[in-house]
């Protein structure tokens, strides 16, 4: 029968921790710590330590992508997770915007308005199309997309597309920040950005899909078209 113990003992091997022989005076070894002696301070219990959801999914994704030669998140952020990163909403206060609650309702997507497997371009809607290198330039919410790039209401022709391609999922800012450096390094900065579509067909990807809160949010670029059929 298994007698009670009234300390908690401490294993040899805890005691060779390297951090204790950097810091000998903060840490200090104890064979045996009496448990008469183990005090509990509920102020501590409560403090100002707010978390920052950005950089919760951050660690998840980089954990990942740290671990495997592609970038793919373990978690996919949706376009309502990104409105909650500190850096959308510097992105959007650099534009000068009067009311960014406005234009989040109306230019930013929401995926509430996807269809499976449907995506939209916008005929020569043509601003911002040169970030991530040569490609077709695509939105799963209409209504934003028509609101952006065809902000003079010229009746710009809509494309619909139907298809499933294999998409690199770059939503998180860091992982953007971390594959551009990755394809600069491999390839240059080539003429339009085109170390990006190398990099990522590299990976094996069709395209990327990124955020991008100064245009309509999520976007998506694909370089190979074969993945997808208008109709």
């Amino acid at each position: 029968m298994k007698t009670k113990t009234d300390y908690i003992p401490c294993e040899e091997h805890f005691k060779n921790y390297s951090i204790y022989k950097k810091h000998p005076d903060l840490f200090i070894p104890t064979d045996k710590v009496p448990i008469n002696k183990i005090k509990i301070t509920q102020k501590y219990f409560d403090f100002p330590n707010p978390v920052q959801e950005e950089r919760v999914n951050y660690m998840i994704n980089d954990f990942k992508a740290k671990n495997s030669k592609h970038f793919k998140p373990m978690r996919r952020l949706s376009a309502e997770d990104m409105l909650k990163y500190k850096e959308t909403i510097n992105r959007l206060e650099e534009l000068g915007l009067s009311d960014i609650n406005k234009s989040i309702e109306k230019y930013l997507a929401k995926t509430k308005n996807y269809k499976p497997d449907t995506y939209y371009h916008i005929v020569d809607g043509a601003i911002g199309e040169s970030g991530v290198g040569p490609g077709l330039y695509l939105g799963r919410d209409k209504k934003v997309l028509k609101n952006f790039y065809d902000i003079l209401d010229e009746d710009k022709k809509v494309l619909t597309f139907k298809g499933n391609p294999k998409w690199l999922d770059l939503m998180d800012y860091d992982l953007m920040n971390k594959f551009e450096k990755k394809a600069i390094k491999k390839y240059g900065k080539l003429t339009d950005n085109k170390q990006f579509r190398k990099y990522c067909m590299d990976l094996g990807y069709d395209g990327i899909r990124y955020y991008d809160p100064q245009a309509t949010g999520e976007e998506f670029v694909l370089f190979n078209t074969n993945k997808i059929t208008q109709i």
